[in-house]
């Protein structure tokens, strides 16, 4: 089922698949289209503009061909030049491409790592996909955004950043690397963070029924930052008891 497309991305979508037509089967332009139709979703039709057609076509292919497969659990990363030759597309940007289980910081933390290192970026696409795959991580449908909590397929947070152009092939690698150490950290914040949400539980609980000699409106001012911080105020890293 494909998203309720604005009438600017139904002309986009129907003019992707007039170039598709011509060199895929009918089933596969069926696929590509639905994969564009959540894909290209929350993209800016002014960004879109900016492509010419045929490298908006090659991207998307290179793009569909990329999310194709995937094993959960382990970040895939590509960051490269495109080449008309190559990728069926050129750009005068460097591209990262992430496809990794969904979570939260996601996005943020892959933008902060590129600006880090002194990295514009240009553009962003980052859609949820609802997946569901084969016991080898091969693609076979995509489904909608779920409502009222059913569920179909695993949300894979796909990340397409279009940044300053870098030459030097040792430069992409290091990009590369340095990507897979932010997404491990993201993951270990992210599956630590309930965990330590309920030893803060703990701890308001134990300062309420067996507090420290401690004057009662300092216990209750600690007590009142620790839930505020626990009521998403604030974002927790790593628990340690002294």
């Amino acid at each position: 089922m494909m998203y309720q497309a604005s009438e600017g991305h139904k002309k986009f979508l129907d003019q992707l698949e007039e170039q598709l037509a011509s060199r895929f089967s009918e089933q596969q332009v069926k696929e590509i289209i639905s994969f564009s139709s959540f894909y290209y979703a929350s993209a800016s039709l002014d960004d879109l503009a900016e492509y010419r057609p045929d490298d908006l076509y090659g991207a998307t292919v290179s793009t569909w061909h990329f999310v194709q497969k995937y094993k959960r659990n382990e970040p895939k990363i590509r960051v490269y030049n495109p080449d008309f030759e190559q990728d069926g597309w050129q750009s005068t940007h460097t591209v990262v491409e992430v496809l990794q289980n969904d979570m939260p910081f996601l996005v943020d933390s892959v933008t902060a790592a590129l600006n880090q290192r002194g990295i514009n970026v240009h553009l962003v696409i980052h859609p949820v996909l609802y997946v569901e795959r084969d016991d080898k991580g091969k693609h076979k449908c995509f489904h909608s955004t779920p409502k009222r909590g059913k569920q179909k397929g695993q949300a894979e947070s796909f990340m397409h950043f279009e940044v300053d152009e870098q030459g030097d092939p040792d430069i992409l690698a290091d990009i590369e690397r340095e990507i897979h150490h932010v997404l491990e950290d993201v993951r270990a914040a992210v599956t630590d963070w309930k965990p330590i949400l309920g030893q803060v539980d703990k701890i308001v609980e134990k300062l309420r029924k067996s507090p420290p000699k401690l004057e009662k409106a300092e216990i209750d001012e600690g007590v009142a930052l620790l839930e505020w911080m626990a009521d998403n105020h604030f974002t927790f890293l790593g628990f340690r008891e002294y």
